[in-house]
């Protein structure tokens, strides 16, 4: 009994750590990742602490030639994770051959189908290679990203593989699967303006907003969600 609750205790712990390990691989602040997870803050700089250990152990399977997804499978994290150490210290554009993405120099794109390394599978879902075209043209390596409507995760996703710090916010909270994605539903206050889910010093590098089906959709959105507003409403 005392062996089983002893490996219950690490398995707890470990999950504990990767989603540490991944939302401050996000830049997401230390007190908004406490808050989220239920730690204190000196708890928190515990775990922290360990996070150089976890990177060591997957870089070390990943320098013996074992691929990102054989490695994410051992250690129980997701691809982005894994593919955010192995591409470390890397320039986009070698970020791309190394995923497997073409960049497209033109300016319209289209893609077939979604990478499923990347996000949830998720009604309405977004390629990745969508979120990484827009993220090597119109930011750098370590910008801060805010994705106000995460769904899927796509974008923390594809943000871990590129290097950029992202804050990610939903109206469905997945605090298990989806730690990043903080829950916020976005709505209309009294005098018709719209509140902020966090309040920071700076502003983001970039925001990335993906508008809702309108008409399509309706039916699933909240009554006092901004989605729910009529186009004209929504685009002011």
């Amino acid at each position: 009994m005392d062996s089983y609750i002893s490996d219950l205790r690490a398995v707890t712990q470990m999950g504990l750590d990767i989603n540490i390990f991944r939302m401050n691989r996000l830049g997401i602040p230390q007190d908004r990742i406490a808050n989220r997870l239920g730690l204190i803050r000196t708890s928190l700089h515990h775990h922290l602490s360990k996070m150089p250990v976890l990177a060591n152990s997957t870089n070390t399977d990943l320098s013996r030639g074992f691929t990102v997804s054989q490695v994410a499978e051992k250690h129980n994290w997701t691809e982005p994770m894994v593919w955010s150490l192995a591409l470390e210290d890397k320039e986009d554009i070698v970020r791309f051959k190394k995923l497997g993405w073409g960049l497209r120099t033109w300016d319209q794109w289209g893609w077939n189908d979604c990478d499923k390394r990347f996000g949830d599978d998720w009604p309405g879902r977004i390629p990745a290679q969508l979120i990484a075209h827009i993220l090597f043209y119109f930011s750098k390596q370590n910008d801060l990203i805010l994705d106000p409507m995460a769904g899927g995760g796509v974008t923390p996703d594809t943000c871990l593989a590129l290097n950029r710090r992202c804050w990610t916010f939903d109206m469905s909270d997945r605090p298990e699967t989806r730690p990043e994605i903080e829950p916020y539903t976005w709505t209309l206050s009294s005098s018709q303006e719209l509140s902020w889910p966090v309040s920071s010093k700076g502003k983001a590098d970039l925001i990335i907003f993906d508008p809702p089906y309108f008409d399509k959709k309706a039916g699933d959105y909240d009554k006092n969600s901004i989605s729910g507003l009529p186009k004209k409403e929504y685009l002011e």
